[in-house]
């Protein structure tokens, strides 16, 4: 099962944060090790809901889900979600937030039958009945896959649940969705096998409109891929005490791992109980990863990094190189494509900030004709339509070190070779280095306004590393960026000293700090800057997740905290004009 929480965390809004000077009124450590979404509601206050439970509960459904209500920056309630309905295990799918209802969609499975329901809370987490919204066919063959994700509006008026279900014996692929309105009732539903060969399609991504209308993209590759067994899977696979993968190191490049050079782009239409398809074949088929948004005129827009290289000259990953951004345009009313651009992310900017040396044996290969420098790691982050057509976001180099290690249990009476207890174990250690940014603004037309390189280097360990990584917003005038940092980074009076070295920030780095950058949407101008100064109590504290309430302008900080940041602190920035 996959989970998408899509919580619109790039907004506008009227002021611009001066990161000298500001202030966070701050409440109490909350006892939770995570919070797996967080929705703002009315008040100031948001809803968050944390999941616990093993690897086993996960698979059997038997996790606990709570909802908890945050105001004032505490915890003022927490309830627990219903794990079964009519004696039938329920299994938690997502959460979102339609006009002022919290809503949250659970599945069931019996037989071959999967139902989804939804139920309400009100802002104080009174619940209502569940209530089946939705039931679908699964597919009968031992080897199937079905994803459900839960899709949130920008203006909150609609909320949307969809399925995608692949079956690998058939090659076949399909979706269903129904969308509810601000009443909570069914707006539209639908259903669409996509006449493709399964083994060639990959889900892209999707959009909620303001009128209600679900778009959905699903990518068509060049040739049949089966899916990859994980590594971390293999290393539990035993004989005895000895694992026949053997403690070792490697180094995935996340998105990077499922690569595929995609040749077309479905679209999918899904309105009033209406489905149109919309098929594009790229004029670059190395596109890797991409962003579907909607601007004013209700034109979408597709937003991505593309490789040039021919898709028959890739014959392994170090073949790969991000060269620059493409952009395609579709008209929504008259459902053709109106503009499809693709521009070369700029020498000057792979090479910002590198020394001397390495700066010119990248200028030397590259006027060789070769393939570098090689960026294939950046990882496609946010974008976003501004109100005259520009589009802003932010692409991050991230580099995940996976190291296996095996505990054998020493010598004992048990049956595995040699002598030793079988009662050994294999564990993962993940660490997430996320080091520097590159931030564009591209025209309507697709053209460059500005590229900026932002240098930086951070470190988390195992999965809190997709919490303490960077979180982005917009002002007026102003795209921002908050992420975690070296104090060494920085003068005594806060101010970034861009002559020097770089200083990274590892796991428990005792001079990590809160920074901020943010650049003139119009000229690129960059200011960077130290967020929470590192003389203040709460300097010292790690980074975690960020959301904007926009019913009173509050940006709500989470940061690490306690001894081993086990505990989480909130933070409460209130965001007051300054133009």
């Amino acid at each position: 099962m996959k989970i998408i929480f899509l919580v619109f965390s790039l907004f506008f809004l009227s002021t611009r944060i001066i990161a000298q000077g500001v202030q966070v009124k701050w409440g109490e450590e909350l006892s939770q090790s995570r919070f797996d979404a967080i929705i703002p509601t009315q008040n100031g206050n948001f809803i968050a809901t944390n999941m616990e439970g093993s690897f086993l509960e996960e698979i059997t459904s038997n996790y606990t889900v709570t909802i908890s209500l945050i105001q004032d920056l505490k915890i003022a309630k927490t309830i627990e979600l219903p794990k079964e309905i009519a004696g039938n295990k329920l299994r938690y799918e997502g959460i979102t937030r339609i006009n002022h209802q919290i809503v949250v969609f659970y599945s069931l499975k019996e037989n071959n039958t999967c139902r989804l329901y939804r139920q309400s809370f009100s802002g104080s987490l009174v619940p209502s009945p569940i209530v089946e919204i939705f039931h679908y066919e699964q597919p009968k063959a031992f080897i199937s896959e079905n994803d459900i994700y839960v899709v949130e509006e920008a203006n909150n008026k609609f909320g949307a649940v969809f399925y995608t279900s692949e079956d690998f014996k058939k090659k076949e692929m399909s979706f269903g969705y129904v969308i509810l309105n601000d009443s909570l009732s069914i707006f539209s539903k639908g259903e669409q096998r996509i006449p493709e060969d399964a083994n060639q399609l990959s889900f892209g991504t999707y959009l909620l409109s303001p009128t209600g209308e679900l778009f959905l993209s699903f990518n068509e590759k060049f040739s049949a891929t089966r899916k990859k067994i994980k590594n971390n899977l293999l290393s539990n696979v035993r004989f005895g005490p000895f694992s026949l993968f053997p403690s070792e190191t490697q180094f995935n490049l996340d998105h990077v791992d499922d690569f595929d050079a995609i040749q077309k782009i479905h679209l999918y239409k899904c309105g009033t109980n209406l489905i149109t398809v919309l098929s594009h074949k790229l004029a670059i088929t190395t596109i890797n990863k991409y962003s579907m948004l909607i601007n004013t005129e209700d034109n979408l827009m597709f937003v991505g990094s593309f490789l040039r290289v021919k898709q028959d000259k890739i014959v392994n990953r170090s073949d790969l190189s991000m060269n620059g951004l493409f952009s395609l345009q579709v008209d929504s009313q008259n459902w053709r494509i109106t503009q499809e651009k693709y521009v070369d992310i700029p020498l000057n900017v792979y090479t910002y900030g590198l020394n001397d040396r390495k700066k010119n044996r990248v200028e030397n290969k590259y006027a060789q004709g070769k393939l570098l420098p090689k960026l294939y790691d950046f990882n496609w982050k946010n974008a976003v339509i501004l109100p005259n057509g520009d589009i802003v976001g932010h692409l991050e180099q991230t580099v995940r070190n996976v190291t296996y290690t095996t505990y054998n249990n020493g010598f004992g009476y048990g049956t595995g070779m040699g002598g030793y207890s079988p009662y050994s174990t294999t564990t993962a250690n993940v660490t997430y280095y996320f080091k520097d940014i590159i931030v564009y603004c591209l025209k309507a037309d697709g053209t460059v306004r500005w590229m900026k390189k932002i240098q930086k280097s951070q470190a988390s360990s195992s999965y809190d590393g997709d919490y303490v990584s960077c979180y982005s917003f917009l002002t007026n005038k102003n795209y921002t960026l908050l992420f975690s940092d070296n104090a060494k980074n920085y003068a005594d009076n806060g101010v970034f000293m861009s002559d020097k070295k770089i200083h990274s920030n590892p796991i428990f780095a005792k001079n990590n700090i809160v920074s901020t950058v943010s650049m003139d949407m119009q000229s690129g101008e960059t200011i960077r800057e130290q967020f929470l100064p590192k003389t203040s109590v709460e300097g010292k504290y790690v980074p975690r997740d960020f959301r904007y309430n926009p019913s009173n302008q509050t940006l709500l900080l989470l940061l690490n905290s306690g001894t081993l940041g086990n505990k989480i602190r909130c933070g409460s920035l209130e965001i007051k004009s300054l133009d």
